[in-house]
């Protein structure tokens, strides 16, 4: 998911969008997206942070993410 590629505003589309416009927009499309596709509320949306909807994203798309390094966490805090 690319959310950050809007379109570039073109001169024949009329006057350029006003400041936040742009971001009002994607973040419409963003909630009603995440409402479907995962059942979000509005209220859930804008209380999540960029990450945990990358991380339910990524979830969605099947990617997983790296194994975790047991020994090496052990290691590096011994204290536990």
């Amino acid at each position: 998911m690319n959310c950050g590629a809007l379109p570039l505003h073109h001169p024949a589309d009329g006057p350029p969008p006003l400041p936040g416009e742009e971001f009002a927009r994607a973040a419409a499309t963003l909630a009603g997206l995440t409402g479907l596709l995962f059942g979000w509320t509005p209220d859930t949306f804008w209380a999540a942070t960029p990450a945990e909807l990358a991380a339910l994203v990524d979830a969605a798309a099947g990617e997983r993410p790296a194994p975790v390094d047991l020994a090496g966490l052990m290691e590096m805090f011994p204290d536990g």
